[in-house]
């Protein structure tokens, strides 16, 4: 396929020209290793480098402010006959986030879009595990159509594979390639795939293992996908495609293509200023320590080391020029080094560039933790709300790609899924799902937003309190539940003073039992039984001559006295039975 095969030397040539050293140095930059390549480390002492590790920050920042310890999809139903699948199907794509550990994913891809300009999900179909499967591609392995400006708009993708030999071999002794596979031979690990920070060490590790480099070409245009060898002009299938397995996002638009622009990028000249200012420092200081110099001409370095080495109050013999009088012999013999200082301005330079590189980028801001300095839910909330304001469009950009492989995911589960699998779906409870009950329903996902601040208890806590005094008068507040809430922001044990729902349950029980008791006791005029029932009074111990039991009234006034709070008793009663529905 000679238009493949020219396709893949372009690409190759184009990204080795343009994109790979930028993306070495980046990921240097993450691990904190900024000067391995620079040409000052061959002349200067490398322990005299020094940097600050803002990418690393601004990386683990993006991590912990747009990605939730689980991140969920919210199925959209496109029609109501879709609606009764919500449960069922948001059971079935926690399931599938679950089994591809989604935050891990997801971390990686972001961590590329940081870094490497762009992050990139690729969705398919394990026919043995029978689940969908869902991976982060390294965007230095993955081409495409650079004239699209949108991610829709790609006419094709390309996307190099490097299988071991054991296992294309295995692949292809089960008959899945073509006859022409059995001319491919193993080949070493391909350079340009390597990292440029050491290759050569790199190269040792895996040199005695043996590869085959497998090219996919997606077709978009003519629906095809071909598996392709282009070390010896192989093709090893072609099949049609379904769909298309790629989602790429970048959190930075570049403005001529979808190839995107990196945090990195960004702030790269700044992060080598604050680097050259912070090793300029470094050396300064280290000049600082005072330092003692010797005539060399008048006393040798054997006898400054005797001295050292000299316990003290001990004579050591010094044998000046005996020309020289006894003053001279001593005078200006050692001299104090200068001591530099540090140039006026330098700390207030790098506190400008990080200013700088916070306003130019939100995710550096978040990083410098200035929503810190608030004490109150009310003043964190507000800063919150500006972070968020500038993190919404990267946020939305990744969770776009997100939602794209919840739908790819649908697509493959309601093709692949077996007759019937069951979900735990939300409130404990399960839901049964089949090919049949997807067959023919459009679905549509949302990402479920995620914010680490308005999930920090303290927050809550707070906010909660604040609103007491109005939601607790609401009459469509759940209490208890209220309550149960306010009980595990407190982290109360809540066990100990918080009845079970079971608990509940019998506590009313209880309560109606003696209510009908009381009931029927009053049209028999019981009443002590009532009042004792009821409530209103306690047993009262009668003396000896009585035998014990419940005091009785005496006389007619009582009597009339106890009827009247018995009938407003009853009135009670019988509006409890008319909430309680009970006839």
């Amino acid at each position: 396929m000679p238009r493949l095969n020219t396709l893949i030397k372009q690409h190759q040539k184009h990204f080795e020209a343009t994109e790979k050293d930028a993306f070495d140095e980046a990921r240097r930059l993450y691990q904190g290793d900024a000067w391995t390549t620079t040409k000052e480390g061959k002349d200067i002492d490398r322990r005299m480098f020094a940097s600050k590790a803002i990418i690393f920050a601004i990386a683990e920042t993006a991590t912990a402010s747009l990605i939730g310890p689980a991140p969920r999809v919210a199925p959209m139903p496109s029609n109501p006959a879709a609606k009764s699948l919500v449960q069922p199907v948001s059971g079935m794509m926690d399931w599938a986030f679950r089994v591809n550990r989604m935050r891990r994913r997801i971390s990686t891809a972001l961590l590329d879009s940081v870094l490497c300009s762009r992050g990139i999900f690729k969705t398919g179909w394990d026919e043995h595990k029978g689940q969908p499967v869902v991976r982060a591609v390294d965007p230095g392995a993955l081409f495409f159509d650079l004239t699209a400006r949108d991610p829709d708009d790609i006419s094709y993708w390309l996307e190099a594979t490097v299988v071991p030999w054991s296992r294309f071999a295995e692949m292809r002794d089960e008959g899945r390639f073509s006859k022409k596979a059995q001319e491919i031979k193993p080949d070493r690990y391909p350079r340009w795939l390597m990292s440029s920070r050491d290759p050569g060490q790199q190269a040792n590790v895996i040199d005695n293992q043996r590869f085959v480099v497998v090219w996919e070409f997606y077709d978009v245009l003519r629906g095809r996908v071909v598996h392709y060898v282009e070390k010896n002009d192989v093709t090893l299938f072609e099949d049609g495609i379904s769909y298309m397995p790629y989602s790429m996002f970048s959190l930075n638009q570049s403005g001529s293509d979808c190839s995107g622009i990196s945090e990195v990028q960004i702030l790269l000249n700044s992060q080598r200023t604050v680097n050259d200012l912070l090793t300029l420092w470094k050396r300064i200081v280290y000049l600082q320590v005072p330092k003692m110099f010797y005539d060399a001409g008048r006393i040798t370095e054997d006898v400054i080391n005797d001295s050292v080495r000299s316990p003290v109050g001990s004579y050591v013999p010094l044998h000046p020029k005996s020309s020289m009088s006894p003053d001279a012999r001593f005078a200006n013999l050692f001299y104090n080094a200068p001591i530099p200082e540090v140039p006026i301005g330098v700390k207030e330079l790098l506190a400008k560039i990080e200013d700088d590189m916070a306003f130019t980028s939100a995710l550096a801001e978040a990083a410098r933790g200035r929503i810190t300095g608030a004490r109150t839910a009310t003043e964190m909330m507000v800063m919150d709300a500006y972070n968020q304001t500038r993190l919404a469009a990267r946020a939305g950009n990744m969770n776009e790609a997100i939602e794209d492989v919840a739908r790819k995911v649908y697509v493959l589960c309601s093709k692949h899924l077996p007759t019937e699998k069951t979900f735990r779906i939300m409130g404990g409870r399960f839901a049964e799902v089949s090919v049949d009950t997807l067959s023919g329903v459009d679905m549509d996902f949302e990402m479920v937003p995620y914010n680490a601040l308005r999930r920090n208890p303290a927050v809550i806590l707070d906010t909660l309190i604040q609103m007491l005094p109005v939601i607790s008068n609401a009459p469509n507040v759940v209490m208890p539940a209220l309550i149960e809430t306010l009980t595990d922001l407190l982290m109360l044990p809540g066990e100990r003073f918080l009845l079970s729902a079971e608990q509940m349950e019998e506590q009313e029980a209880n309560k109606q039992q003696a209510d009908a008791q009381a009931q029927q006791a009053a049209g028999r005029g019981d009443w002590s039984n009532v009042r004792r029932l009821m409530g209103e009074v306690k047993p009262r111990a009668q003396g000896a001559a009585s035998g014990g039991g419940v005091e009785v009234p005496s006389n007619l006034a009582e009597i009339e006295n106890l009827r009247g709070e018995v009938g407003g008793m009853s009135s009670r009663i019988k509006k409890l039975a008319q909430r309680m529905e009970v006839p």
